[in-house]
């Protein structure tokens, strides 16, 4: 795995034990936080930070994600999981967290953005570390290591960085399921602003035309370069389509070029027959059963 030395993995956290309850004050608009495993004053000392969006009816939790969360620790990454899953129990997980993850539980208000913006909010010293990722649980993996995309973000000349790119909607921008932030971009002026302002939308399609397509146009107006590690005209992929799904096959463009994962929303809309085509691409290419993730 190149990139940043991993990191030593110690005693594991408990997946479902309250290790420290602490409430914090409101965040203003989008609520309160509470923190379900790990202690939340930890995170003033983490030095590279991943926030991760989880929201899921159910309190079980994916195996993707822990292998998500496990990939980014081994990287030097303290990872900050804030889930608005509604149920009232602890989050149950089908292995243990690594050891100084910090789980945290809120409302659902504001949705991914929301949740990123509340930690930012709580949490401002994070807006100036050199590296930031705020990504969500909408993707099935990683099938492989990630250390080369992490790599591909620190190494990248952009102050805001994203897997994938796209042109859906009318507009270019960065997708925000997997977000980079370099140079304590966070810190920018016209982001404070920006995460600052995010609140409850009324519709998933106003959440991405206000947060998602205005974050890449924000960060243009401030003069901020973006980049995503996919680039859609390398793949041959075509404007106005969206990447990680169907249309001419995108989604298996992206697995090949080394892009491990699949959305849960492009899997969710596939036939029985679609899926036996999709589970047997990702056992070519990585040599992994799509029913384990």
């Amino acid at each position: 795995m190149s990139g940043s030395a991993p990191v030593r993995v110690g005693r594991l956290a408990s997946s479902t034990g309250l290790l420290r309850r602490v409430r914090y004050p409101a965040v203003g608009i989008l609520g309160r936080t509470a923190a379900e495993c790990g202690d939340e004053a930890d995170i003033a000392s983490m030095h590279k930070v991943a926030i991760i969006a989880q929201h899921s009816g159910s309190p079980m939790m994916t195996a993707s994600l822990l292998n998500l969360v496990r990939q980014l620790t081994l990287l030097g990454y303290g990872c900050v999981i804030v889930s608005t899953c509604p149920a009232k129990g602890p989050l149950e997980w089908p292995g243990q967290l690594p050891t100084g993850t910090v789980v945290l539980r809120r409302a659902n208000i504001g949705h991914d953005f929301g949740s990123w913006a509340a930690v930012l909010r709580s949490h401002p010293e994070i807006r100036g570390r050199e590296h930031v990722i705020l990504a969500n649980d909408t993707l099935i993996g990683p099938f492989a290591s990630i250390g080369p995309l992490i790599d591909g973000f620190e190494s990248n000349d952009a102050d805001i960085w994203s897997l994938t790119e796209s042109w859906e909607l009318g507009s270019h921008h960065l997708q925000s399921f997997f977000l980079g932030f370099r140079g304590a971009a966070l810190d920018h002026a016209s982001l404070r602003v920006f995460f600052d302002d995010v609140r409850a939308e009324r519709s998933k399609a106003s959440i991405v035309q206000r947060y998602e397509l205005g974050l890449s146009q924000t960060a243009r107006a401030a003069g901020l370069r973006i980049g995503a590690h996919f680039r859609s005209g390398v793949l041959g992929i075509e404007e106005g389509s969206n990447p990680t799904h169907a249309r001419d096959g995108n989604w298996l463009k992206l697995l090949e070029a080394g892009f491990p994962f699949l959305k849960r929303s492009f899997v969710a809309a596939r036939s029985a027959a679609e899926m036996e085509v999709i589970a047997s691409q990702v056992r070519r290419i990585y040599g992994t059963e799509l029913t384990e993730w």
